[in-house]
């Protein structure tokens, strides 16, 4: 069951390395819950523009790894595009969101690509649209938390393991789930070999940043010891 402490903002923060070899990020629980929503709006915000169809038409994209940076997957493989009646004609409106695009490069590369430039650009240059980003995020993922997600839906978030998809059980890391009464299960989903090979890599980066920023941590915290000794 969910508990008030689950979501204290005063846990102690976790770090994400930017791409600046010095510079870190330190976010709250608050913040990992914001970045995983305001990452599926945006992989449906960047298919839509692609296809040239309202982001609302793409569902069901499941977003694997971090929440934030660079070390997420947007995987499509479940996911759906309604087409528009004007487009649809002879087939059905809900149609695979692969099927649609039919280009295994842009969906393997360019779409990652598109969607860290467009992360870089929201965050700087245009930070009410952000905000606006972080507001729906945390409505949504409350939303689900508390309501449940629908019957065979599973939304991201960022939950730790429990051994799915080879993820070492304990490590923090955004998977398919469902929610119901107050509580969240991961939901076990059939994957394609490029999944499956993207999960175990950005484990590993993953598991390198964590020990990076555990050294740098260490290090602080015995300049600081030593500064309090002389003192």
């Amino acid at each position: 069951m969910l508990e008030e402490s689950d979501f204290d903002v005063n846990k102690p923060a976790t770090f994400v390395h930017s791409d600046d070899e010095d510079a870190y990020v330190s976010t709250t629980n608050n913040d990992i819950l914001m970045m995983i929503m305001i990452v599926l709006l945006l992989v449906m915000e960047t298919v839509g523009a692609h296809l040239r169809l309202d982001a609302s038409c793409v569902d069901g994209a499941i977003i694997w790894g971090n929440s934030w940076g660079v070390h997420f997957l947007p995987d499509l493989y479940h996911a759906t595009v309604t087409l528009p009646e004007t487009l649809a004609r002879l087939r059905e409106r809900k149609q695979p969101a692969r099927k649609v695009v039919a280009d295994d490069v842009w969906l393997k590369k360019d779409l990652h690509q598109q969607m860290v430039k467009q992360q870089n650009l929201q965050r700087v240059s245009k930070p009410a649209r952000f905000n606006l980003s972080q507001s729906t995020a945390i409505i949504k993922h409350i939303h689900d938390l508390w309501h449940g997600t629908e019957p065979d839906k599973a939304v991201s978030m960022a939950v730790f393991s429990d051994g799915s998809y080879d993820v070492p059980s304990g490590l923090m890391f955004t998977m398919p789930t469902v929610c119901k009464d107050r509580s969240w299960k991961i939901k076990q989903l059939p994957i394609d070999a490029f999944v499956e090979l993207s999960i175990k890599r950005i484990v590993r980066e993953i598991e390198t940043e964590t020990k990076r920023v555990m050294k740098v941590w260490e290090e602080e915290e015995r300049a600081y010891t030593s500064l309090k000794t002389q003192d």
